[in-house]
């Protein structure tokens, strides 16, 4: 019989997995603030070097996921940046591992997709990072791990929820044997 982790302690890993991710997110909006204020004068944390900048990488076009995808307008409400996105993914992350989320009918689900779509959502900017940026973001790369975790803990809580659907085939008794193809 496979062991599972508890299930309150996966609550609680998903909650902080949504705090650190928020924080993550949070310091990110405010390189971007800090940038926009400032200029090349700003230098985050997080830039070491010429190729590993997060400043660079959240301060570019790309850093904007509903521009490059859906083209919509500079002073477009959706024109959010990906950290602020990443907030709100973040947010219903803490929301569904604090047990916010527990009025929704199928939640297990729910948080399972978005989970996925967190991990598609990174592997695209992951791409981004590397082949058109040629850059490293520590806060970016953080995330998508991050999220990897957060899938991983989602999968384990839709098969809990969903423990009592059995997937097995029927097997054969003993007796049955002679009825075999």
């Amino acid at each position: 019989k496979k062991k599972m982790i508890a299930p309150k302690l996966s609550f609680r890993i998903l909650a902080g997995l949504g705090y650190l991710g928020l924080a993550i997110s949070i310091y990110a909006l405010y390189v971007e603030y800090r940038h926009e204020i400032d200029g090349e004068d700003f230098v985050a944390l997080c830039d070491l070097s010429a190729t590993v900048s997060c400043t660079r990488v959240l301060t570019n076009k790309e850093a904007r996921l509903f521009k490059i995808l859906f083209d919509v307008d500079s002073d477009s409400i959706f024109n959010l940046p990906n950290a602020a996105i990443g907030a709100l993914f973040y947010l219903t992350v803490i929301s569904y591992g604090t047990g916010l989320a527990n009025f929704m009918a199928n939640k297990e689900f729910f948080f399972f997709l978005a989970s996925v779509a967190s991990c598609i959502t990174s592997l695209f900017l992951s791409y981004v990072l590397v082949f058109i940026l040629e850059d490293i973001c520590i806060l970016c790369i953080s995330t998508y791990f991050i999220n990897g975790f957060i899938l991983i803990l989602s999968t384990m809580q839709l098969r809990g929820a969903n423990a009592h659907v059995s997937f097995a085939l029927p097997t054969l008794e003993d007796d049955d044997k002679d009825k075999r193809f």
